[in-house]
């Protein structure tokens, strides 16, 4: 398993605290229980277009590159990305 410091490096703007992960943690658990693909993809959205693949696979475990390409596609499309 990944852990935060293989991929923090590279998100500068990204504030890594207590928080950070309660708020990924509980998003992945929002995943996890969704049932439907759109809501997971919806909810991957939220993160995907803002984080590494390390980062995602961490906090999501078992999504595939094929649902994260979907839900950055997404998330580009809805806007629900940083813009720096």
């Amino acid at each position: 398993m990944l852990t935060r410091d293989s991929w923090s490096h590279s998100l500068p703007n990204v504030c890594f605290s207590s928080d950070f992960d309660v708020v990924m943690r509980s998003l992945s658990d929002a995943w996890n229980r969704a049932d439907h693909w759109s809501t997971r993809q919806q909810i991957l959205a939220i993160v995907a277009g803002d984080l590494e693949l390390g980062a995602i696979e961490e906090y999501f475990p078992g999504v595939s590159k094929s649902q994260i390409k979907k839900a950055r596609r997404h998330a580009y499309s809805t806007g629900e990305f940083l813009r720096s």
